[in-house]
């Protein structure tokens, strides 16, 4: 009856540690608009993200004038604003504006706005093109992009809510729950050596699970310049999931092989006590 109680509370015990490990990585990661804002700065250096904000801020400006010729002039005034020294606060306004959206899930519409950027490159049109004045919209609205619809993911951000405070706590539940099996177990050193197994194959297997989820979200993207802009600014992310992900495949190891050795000791004493010399010897008078 211990065996069948101690075995799935120890299995149990190791995902939910897997489990907390990655949400907690989630928290303090993903779900984090510090972090997120200092991986965008840092990505925003990048030729592949300077090149994407270029592309992109280009045909946005040009598909609202109208004016396909425009599109060499437009292209250096946009030029001149990335290299701009204002650029990187706005830049990261408008990330943390967007991120906040995306994480509270309750916008029909998660929109990045380069707000102070729009209007520079307004002005400046403005006054080489006087006649744009009527035909380009508001700066406020110039240069707004939709990002993504939270809406259509209820669930995911129902979820993203929940996780941001329990993730320790399903750690602890995990470890209470493991110490609980070993205790209960006939065996604790094969108990030990399971948990740290499960422990160390799930944690790998989750992070492996993140990069094939990135993986193919990114293969979907049809422009390399996208697809480069997104490795750049997920690669910090991907980099402390890493780093997590192989503190727990160490810390199952360890347990791992702390119940191995504790096996081999336990059979050696075992051994050793039931050990009694041969009848030979026994009856010798070493008097």
């Amino acid at each position: 009856m211990r065996r069948l109680i101690s075995i799935p509370l120890v299995v149990i015990g190791a995902l939910l540690i897997a489990l907390g490990s990655l949400t907690w990585w989630a928290h303090r990661q993903v779900f984090n608009a510090d972090r997120v804002v200092a991986a965008a700065n840092s990505a925003l250096a990048e030729p592949a993200v300077q090149q994407l904000l270029l592309d992109e801020l280009t045909d946005d400006i040009v598909d609202q004038i109208g004016d396909e010729s425009r599109r060499p002039q437009v292209t250096e005034l946009v030029r001149s604003e990335l290299a701009h020294p204002d650029l990187p606060r706005n830049f990261a306004a408008a990330v943390r504006e967007v991120h906040a959206e995306i994480v509270a899930g309750a916008a029909p519409l998660a929109t990045f706005n380069l707000v102070e950027t729009a209007t520079r490159v307004r002005a400046q049109l403005v006054a080489v093109i006087p006649e744009l004045d009527a035909t380009l919209p508001a700066a406020d609205t110039a240069l707004e992009f939709g990002l993504v619809e939270p809406a259509r993911l209820p669930q995911v951000w129902g979820l993203a809510e929940r996780i941001h405070d329990v993730a320790p706590i399903i750690v602890l539940l995990g470890i209470a729950l493991c110490a609980l099996g070993v205790l209960l177990g006939p065996s604790r050193w094969a108990l030990l050596v399971v948990a740290g197994v499960v422990l160390a194959v799930l944690s790998l297997a989750s992070m492996a699970a993140v990069r094939s989820g990135l993986n193919a979200t990114t293969g979907q993207v049809d422009n390399a310049t996208t697809r480069a802009a997104i490795d750049t600014f997920s690669d910090p992310f991907l980099q402390s999931l890493t780093r997590q992900s192989v503190i727990f495949t160490v810390a199952g190891a360890v347990v791992a092989l702390i119940g191995a050795v504790l096996g081999v000791l336990g059979a050696g004493s075992s051994n050793q006590r039931g050990w009694k010399p041969p009848a030979s010897y026994r009856r010798t008078n070493w008097s």
